[in-house]
Protein backbone atom coordinates (compact mmCIF):
# COMPACT_ATOMS: atom_id res chain seq x y z
CA UNK A 1 0.00 0.00 0.00
CA UNK A 2 3.10 2.31 0.89
CA UNK A 3 4.15 1.94 -2.75
CA UNK A 4 0.88 2.27 -4.40
CA UNK A 5 0.26 5.65 -2.52
CA UNK A 6 3.49 7.20 -3.18
CA UNK A 7 2.89 5.65 -7.11
CA UNK A 8 -0.52 7.61 -6.81
CA UNK A 9 1.35 10.71 -5.34
CA UNK A 10 3.82 10.90 -8.03
CA UNK A 11 0.69 10.56 -10.51
CA UNK A 12 -1.04 13.41 -8.82
CA UNK A 13 2.08 15.51 -8.46
CA UNK A 14 2.71 14.95 -12.11
CA UNK A 15 -0.44 15.27 -13.36
CA UNK A 16 -0.63 18.86 -11.39
CA UNK A 17 2.71 19.78 -12.95
CA UNK A 18 1.58 18.92 -16.41
CA UNK A 19 -1.59 21.25 -15.89
CA UNK A 20 0.33 23.56 -14.56
CA UNK A 21 2.73 23.55 -17.13
CA UNK A 22 0.01 23.70 -19.80
CA UNK A 23 -1.84 26.52 -18.35
CA UNK A 24 1.14 28.57 -18.20
CA UNK A 25 1.16 27.51 -21.96
CA UNK A 26 -1.97 28.35 -22.68
CA UNK A 27 -0.91 31.80 -20.67
CA UNK A 28 1.98 32.32 -22.56
CA UNK A 29 0.07 31.99 -25.96
CA UNK A 30 -2.35 34.45 -25.23
CA UNK A 31 -0.21 36.95 -24.32
CA UNK A 32 1.37 36.35 -27.64
CA UNK A 33 -1.84 36.45 -29.17
CA UNK A 34 -2.90 39.59 -27.61
CA UNK A 35 0.52 41.07 -28.55
CA UNK A 36 0.19 40.60 -32.16
CA UNK A 37 -3.22 41.52 -32.13
CA UNK A 38 -2.28 44.92 -30.53
CA UNK A 39 0.84 45.28 -32.93
CA UNK A 40 -1.83 44.65 -35.93
CA UNK A 41 -3.75 47.11 -34.52
CA UNK A 42 -1.37 49.36 -33.80
CA UNK A 43 -0.11 48.71 -37.50
CA UNK A 44 -3.52 49.49 -38.80
CA UNK A 45 -3.75 52.75 -36.54
CA UNK A 46 -0.43 53.61 -38.04
CA UNK A 47 -1.39 53.57 -41.20
CA UNK A 48 -4.62 55.20 -41.30
CA UNK A 49 -2.98 58.14 -39.27
CA UNK A 50 -0.60 58.36 -41.95
CA UNK A 51 -3.48 58.31 -44.54
CA UNK A 52 -5.11 60.68 -42.82
CA UNK A 53 -2.44 63.14 -42.74
CA UNK A 54 -1.25 63.11 -46.25
CA UNK A 55 -5.02 63.61 -47.25
CA UNK A 56 -5.01 66.35 -44.64
CA UNK A 57 -1.63 67.46 -46.11
CA UNK A 58 -2.97 67.49 -49.79
CA UNK A 59 -5.65 69.50 -48.73
CA UNK A 60 -4.54 72.25 -47.07
CA UNK A 61 -1.70 72.18 -50.13
CA UNK A 62 -4.70 72.67 -52.30
CA UNK A 63 -7.09 75.07 -50.46
CA UNK A 64 -3.27 77.45 -49.47
CA UNK A 65 -3.39 77.27 -53.43
CA UNK A 66 -7.61 78.63 -53.77
CA UNK A 67 -7.73 74.81 -55.59
CA UNK A 68 -10.72 74.17 -54.03
CA UNK A 69 -12.68 71.77 -55.67
CA UNK A 70 -9.21 69.10 -55.07
CA UNK A 71 -9.02 70.51 -51.52
CA UNK A 72 -12.63 69.38 -51.02
CA UNK A 73 -11.75 66.00 -52.38
CA UNK A 74 -8.95 65.50 -50.14
CA UNK A 75 -10.51 66.92 -47.03
CA UNK A 76 -13.45 64.53 -47.54
CA UNK A 77 -10.87 61.54 -47.87
CA UNK A 78 -9.53 62.42 -44.88
CA UNK A 79 -12.97 62.15 -43.60
CA UNK A 80 -13.67 58.87 -45.11
CA UNK A 81 -10.18 57.37 -42.91
CA UNK A 82 -11.23 59.48 -40.06
CA UNK A 83 -14.96 60.03 -39.27
CA UNK A 84 -14.52 61.20 -35.90
CA UNK A 85 -12.43 64.40 -36.88
CA UNK A 86 -13.99 67.95 -36.87
CA UNK A 87 -11.18 69.59 -38.71
CA UNK A 88 -12.01 68.05 -42.62
CA UNK A 89 -15.91 68.68 -42.08
CA UNK A 90 -14.81 72.17 -40.99
CA UNK A 91 -12.53 72.91 -44.06
CA UNK A 92 -15.06 71.51 -45.99
CA UNK A 93 -18.15 73.84 -44.18
CA UNK A 94 -15.65 76.84 -45.44
CA UNK A 95 -14.66 75.62 -49.06
CA UNK A 96 -18.37 75.82 -49.50
CA UNK A 97 -18.71 78.96 -48.08
CA UNK A 98 -16.09 80.31 -50.31
CA UNK A 99 -17.24 78.52 -53.64
CA UNK A 100 -20.64 80.42 -52.75
CA UNK A 101 -19.01 83.87 -52.14
CA UNK A 102 -16.87 83.54 -55.16
CA UNK A 103 -19.75 82.92 -56.85
CA UNK A 104 -21.98 85.59 -55.52
CA UNK A 105 -18.89 87.44 -56.42
CA UNK A 106 -18.33 86.40 -59.91
CA UNK A 107 -22.21 87.03 -60.74
CA UNK A 108 -21.85 90.84 -59.47
CA UNK A 109 -18.63 91.45 -61.47
CA UNK A 110 -20.24 90.03 -64.66
CA UNK A 111 -23.69 92.17 -64.27
CA UNK A 112 -21.66 95.21 -63.21
CA UNK A 113 -19.36 94.68 -66.27
CA UNK A 114 -22.19 94.29 -68.67
CA UNK A 115 -23.37 97.03 -67.50
CA UNK A 116 -20.50 99.07 -67.65
CA UNK A 117 -20.00 98.45 -71.29
CA UNK A 118 -23.15 98.94 -71.97
CA UNK A 119 -23.07 102.42 -70.78
CA UNK A 120 -19.51 102.99 -71.65
CA UNK A 121 -21.08 102.14 -75.35
CA UNK A 122 -23.53 104.91 -74.93
CA UNK A 123 -20.83 107.09 -74.03
CA UNK A 124 -22.71 107.53 -70.45
CA UNK A 125 -19.19 108.31 -68.97
CA UNK A 126 -20.05 108.74 -65.54
CA UNK A 127 -22.47 105.67 -65.15
CA UNK A 128 -20.03 103.73 -66.73
CA UNK A 129 -17.67 104.59 -64.35
CA UNK A 130 -19.38 103.72 -61.27
CA UNK A 131 -20.14 100.76 -62.79
CA UNK A 132 -16.83 99.38 -63.40
CA UNK A 133 -16.25 100.63 -59.65
CA UNK A 134 -18.75 98.20 -58.34
CA UNK A 135 -17.26 95.48 -60.40
CA UNK A 136 -13.61 96.37 -59.10
CA UNK A 137 -15.11 95.98 -55.50
CA UNK A 138 -16.59 92.90 -56.57
CA UNK A 139 -13.30 91.09 -57.90
CA UNK A 140 -10.31 93.80 -56.54
CA UNK A 141 -7.96 91.29 -58.73
CA UNK A 142 -9.30 92.11 -61.84
CA UNK A 143 -7.66 94.52 -64.36
CA UNK A 144 -10.23 95.29 -66.93
CA UNK A 145 -12.44 97.60 -64.60
CA UNK A 146 -9.53 99.87 -63.42
CA UNK A 147 -8.26 99.96 -67.07
CA UNK A 148 -11.46 101.33 -68.72
CA UNK A 149 -12.07 103.91 -66.00
CA UNK A 150 -8.54 105.22 -66.65
CA UNK A 151 -9.81 105.06 -70.57
CA UNK A 152 -12.80 106.89 -69.30
CA UNK A 153 -10.59 109.48 -67.80
CA UNK A 154 -8.64 110.06 -70.52
CA UNK A 155 -11.42 110.21 -73.05
CA UNK A 156 -12.96 112.94 -70.45
CA UNK A 157 -10.26 115.07 -70.32
CA UNK A 158 -9.21 114.86 -74.03
CA UNK A 159 -12.88 115.93 -75.15
CA UNK A 160 -12.81 118.79 -72.53
CA UNK A 161 -9.33 119.61 -73.32
CA UNK A 162 -10.72 119.82 -77.00
CA UNK A 163 -13.97 121.40 -76.22
CA UNK A 164 -11.52 124.18 -74.44
CA UNK A 165 -9.19 124.45 -77.24
CA UNK A 166 -12.54 124.92 -79.68
CA UNK A 167 -14.12 127.28 -77.77
CA UNK A 168 -10.99 129.66 -77.47
CA UNK A 169 -10.51 129.62 -81.30
CA UNK A 170 -14.31 130.98 -81.77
Amino acid sequence: PGEMIAKIDSTVETRARLAAEAEAEQLRLAELAAAEEAARIAAIAAEKDKNYNEAISKADQFFTEGDFENARNEYRAALAVKPEETYPQQKIDEIGTLIAELAAAQKAYAEAIAKADNEFQNENFEAAKQSYAQAQQAKPDESYPGEMITKIDSTVETRARLAAEAEAEQ
